[in-house]
């Protein structure tokens, strides 16, 4: 799976997607927003620190 830095990004790779069952793209969909989520919260440390 390709880095995802932005929702822009997500949108675009959600296209490839289709192939797989919808388990699996809820899963994959999870997993990014996590990685999202994570990746936000360290620029917040960062900036604050």
């Amino acid at each position: 799976m390709n880095k995802i830095d932005s929702i822009k990004d997500y949108i675009k790779n959600t296209s490839t997607l289709n192939y797989l069952t919808k388990e699996e793209q809820t899963l994959i969909k999870k997993e990014v927003f996590a990685q999202l989520a994570t990746k936000q919260q360290k620029k917040k440390i960062k900036k604050t620190t």
